[in-house]
Order: C-alpha cells, then sequence, then structure tokens
C-alpha cells in the first residue's frame, strides 16, 4: 500500500475526530459510517469507535479487506481484545462477501443478525437484461474500467471468473440465436473454464 506519512494521517484523523464532535453539537445523535480495513486502518478506526462513544454517537462499521482474520491473527492478544469490542459495539457491520460474515460473526462475536451483505456498491450498468446488450446496439455497450493494483487483493480472479462466465453464456446465446431451423447442429460455444484461461493470459495473471 501507499507509504504511510504520520503528519498527514494525523491531521485527517483530527479532522475526522473534529467532525464527530460537530455532528454530536448539531445533529445530537447522527450515525457514524466508518470504512475500515486492516493493518493501521484499523488503529485509526479504534481511535474513532472510541470517540464516537465517548461523544454518545452510534457508528456502523464497513469491513472491506482481502483478509482481515490474516490482519487479525497477526495481532497481540489486547488487540484482537481491542478490536472485538469496536465490532461488537458497532450498530451495523457491513461485509462484501460470505467469508467476511465469517470472519465478523465468528472471530470477532457479531451477532448474525447486525451484519449485512453488501456485495458490491456499484449500479447494475444494463438493468434491462431483457435488451441485447452486444456491440452491435448503440447504447447497450458496457466497458469495464479498473482502477487500483491488478492482483488477488483487489478482486481480479473473481472478476475474470465473472467475465469468462457471462462470456460463454453470451455466445452460446448468439449461436442458438442465429442458427436458422434447417441448418446442422452448430459446434459448441467456448467454455467459461477456456475463456477465463484466455482472460488470464491477456492480462498476464494466474
Amino acid at each position: 500500500g501507499p507509504r504511510f506519512r504520520p503528519l498527514p494521517s494525523g491531521l485527517m484523523l483530527a479532522g475526522a475526530i473534529l467532525a464527530m464532535a460537530g455532528d454530536r453539537i448539531a445533529w445530537g445523535d447522527r450515525l457514524q459510517h466508518i470504512h475500515i480495513a486492516g493493518r493501521g486502518s484499523t488503529a485509526r478506526k479504534l481511535i474513532l469507535a472510541r470517540v464516537a462513544r465517548l461523544l454518545g454517537l452510534d457508528y456502523v462499521l464497513h469491513l472491506h479487506d482481502f483478509d482481515y482474520a490474516a490482519d487479525l491473527a497477526r495481532r497481540p492478544a489486547w488487540q484482537q481484545s481491542a478490536i472485538r469490542r469496536m465490532f461488537w459495539n458497532a450498530r451495523r457491520v457491513v461485509v462484501l462477501g460470505a467469508r467476511d460474515r465469517a470472519t465478523v460473526q465468528g472471530l470477532l462475536g457479531v451477532p448474525g443478525d447486525r451484519i449485512t451483505i453488501l456485495r458490491n456498491c456499484v449500479p447494475d450498468p444494463m438493468p434491462d437484461h431483457g435488451a441485447d446488450p452486444g456491440p452491435d446496439n448503440a447504447g447497450h455497450v458496457c466497458r469495464i474500467v479498473f482502477l487500483g493494483r491488478l492482483g488477488a487483493r483487489k478482486g481480479v480472479p473473481e472478476l475474470l471468473e465473472a467475465l469468462a462466465t457471462i462470456m460463454a453464456e453470451r455466445q452460446a446465446q448468439n449461436i442458438e440465436e442465429r442458427r436458422a431451423p434447417d441448418q446442422p447442429e452448430p459446434p459448441p460455444p467456448p467454455t467459461s473454464e477456456w475463456l477465463l484461461a484466455r482472460l488470464r493470459a491477456f492480462f498476464d495473471f494466474a
């Protein structure tokens, strides 16, 4: 990740604390939304969560980390205890998938009814799945711009697997729609496994 810079990080943390105090004064019990990941992010959020409690503010923890269970396991027992209290005191914990839910519920002891899985915060670019989104139809082309490092930490394997599945289904559908009734059975379309291998080779990522 980016190099840790104490001064800017400290200033941002102080600004967040002042903003929380301002919320308490101006809005009473405004709910705080705290994003949290591993490493230094957890250390800063322990401070923010504690300040929120002291100010009488409820907070939601939004966990987005590649492997938070591994980060938790590397910490000493006193830090794990503090992190467990922080998660336990959250009004709700938002996670990205079933693995993170298992971490929060199993390792941190948060009840299941206070955990929400929010799989993807990006709106569906083509909500009308009945329309043909092929490249020949203007206005129905979806382009994916990936911002971040290409790697497992950013979900690239899952992205490629999803793209391969979509491409295989699309090609199978196109072959069936374009085949005339008197034509012989066409060759089977590429499988998602074959397409996944091609995508991985294209991105030079295994």
